[in-house]
C-alpha cells in the first residue's frame, strides 16, 4: 500500500531548510534499501540553493508503514551549518508526518465541501496572490481539516483528503 511522508523545515531558518533536502535524499536512498518505490511528489524550494522548505514523498512495498513509522516525528539533524560555518549551534530539526492515504474513500463526493484560501506565513507575494491553502468540510460529520503546507493548491487538496480519511 502506498504511504506519503511529508518533511517541513517549518518556521525554521536556511539550515532546516537544508536539512530537509538532505533528508529527502538520505530517506529515499534508504526506502530503496529496504525495498520499497521511493518517489518525489512535491518539492517546495528554500530561500537558498540547494534547500527545500518541504518535500512530499511516496513510499510504496510490503514495509512501507512501519519503514514510514520510523520517520514519524522531530528528527535532529547535526552537524555544522553550510550557511555559518563558524556558528556554535549544530543541531537542527525538522518535522516528518505520514498519511495513509484511502485506496476508497469512505464518503460520498457530495458530503464534501472545498473551500480555498490564502496560506499564511512566509512566502512573500506568493502567499499574497494565491489561493493555495484548502479546507475541506465533511458535512455529516462537521470535521473540518485544512492544508496549507504546499505552494500547489491540487496537493494541498490531496494532503487534506488524506487527513480527513485519517479522522475518519
Amino acid at each position: 500500500m502506498e504511504r506519503w511522508l511529508q518533511m517541513t523545515s517549518g518556521r525554521g531558518p536556511t539550515q532546516c531548510q537544508w536539512v530537509v533536502a538532505q533528508l529527502a535524499r538520505v530517506l529515499c536512498e534508504e526506502a530503496k534499501q529496504a525495498g520499497l518505490a521511493a518517489e518525489l511528489l512535491d518539492a517546495t524550494p528554500g530561500d537558498a540553493a540547494g534547500t527545500m522548505r518541504s518535500v512530499l514523498l511516496s513510499l510504496e512495498g510490503d514495509n512501507a508503514e512501519s519503514f514510514c513509522a520510523s520517520w514519524v516525528g522531530s528528527v535532529k539533524w547535526s552537524g555544522p551549518s553550510p550557511f555559518r560555518p563558524h556558528h556554535k549551534r549544530q543541531n537542527w530539526f525538522v518535522g516528518i508526518e505520514r498519511f495513509m492515504l484511502p485506496e476508497r474513500p469512505e464518503w460520498s463526493e457530495r458530503d464534501l465541501e472545498f473551500s480555498t484560501m490564502r496560506a499564511s506565513g512566509p512566502g512573500g507575494q506568493h502567499v499574497n496572490k494565491t489561493e493555495s491553502a484548502v479546507r475541506v468540510l465533511h458535512r455529516p460529520t462537521g470535521i473540518s481539516v485544512v492544508a496549507r503546507e504546499e505552494r500547489s493548491q491540487q496537493r494541498n487538496k490531496q494532503l487534506a483528503l488524506a487527513r480527513l480519511a485519517a479522522q475518519l
